[in-house]
C-alpha cells in the first residue's frame, strides 16, 4: 500500500459504517445522484430533497 493516509481514511469510514453512524444530510435518504448529473426521477414532487454532500445529493422517495 503506498498511500497510508488513504488506508487510515477507509478504514475508518468502515468502523463509522459498522457502528451505524449516520450522516445528517443523508438519514432516511432513499435516492442519491452525483451534482453533476439530472435524473428524471429527481425533479418529481414525490422526492424530497435532503442535502449535499460533497458533489452526491440525496433524497427521499416521499411516496409511500
Amino acid at each position: 500500500m503506498t498511500d497510508l493516509k488513504s488506508l487510515i481514511k477507509i478504514l475508518n469510514v468502515a468502523e463509522m459504517a459498522l457502528k451505524g453512524t449516520q450522516i445528517k444530510q443523508t438519514v432516511g435518504a432513499t435516492h442519491y445522484h452525483a451534482s453533476y448529473v439530472t435524473p428524471r426521477w429527481a425533479s418529481n414532487p414525490h422526492f424530497k430533497a435532503l442535502g449535499q454532500l460533497g458533489t452526491h445529493l440525496f433524497y427521499l422517495d416521499m411516496s409511500d
